[in-house]
């Protein structure tokens, strides 16, 4: 049975936003998602700066979180999403977190573009889905603190596979 999968979507400055999906749905259109927000709050950023108002924040963590079941879109390809986060990531400056279960999530992680030190293997289960969470919220804390998210941010995920298994 396939765990919830979970994207988020933070800034330095702004609100978070969780995005969850259940195993059957694909990964790949979460992702494809990705340009029509970037227009919508880039659109409405542009507008706000005119009119003096708050801004969109100036950095962005998106977090993939996967089982490695639901990468099966038949309509965006690895090189299109690839195309898509390196854009937001180039243009943008946003920033990519892969935490993978019962697949290579580095190997996984480099077919979107995004790098082995920011990507992880977790335990898929309870506990795991825990920590999970809590080095997510540690994550996000640092980036909205304005700091540089670490090589470290993955340590204690990798600690629990080494100690208890994928």
């Amino acid at each position: 049975m396939s765990q919830p999968s979970l994207g988020f979507v933070g800034g330095a400055d702004g609100p978070v936003t969780v995005f969850a999906s259940g195993g059957g749905t694909a990964l790949l259109i979460y992702l494809a998602l990705i340009n029509l927000t970037t227009f919508i709050i880039y659109g409405a950023d542009k507008r706000r700066a005119r009119q003096g108002k708050w801004r969109v924040p100036e950095k962005t963590l998106f977090i993939i979180t996967t089982d490695g079941c639901e990468n099966a879109s038949h309509r965006y390809s690895y090189e299109t999403v690839h195309r898509m986060i390196e854009r937001q990531k180039t243009k943008y400056g946003w920033e990519f977190l892969f935490l993978g279960a019962n697949i290579d999530a580095a190997k996984e992680a480099a077919r979107f573009g995004i790098a082995a030190e920011r990507a992880v293997n977790y335990k898929c289960d309870e506990m795991g889905t825990a920590l999970n969470y809590d080095v997510i919220s540690e994550a996000i804390c640092t980036v909205r603190a304005k700091k540089t998210l670490s090589a470290g941010w993955k340590r204690r995920i990798d600690a629990d596979v080494q100690k208890r298994g994928r």
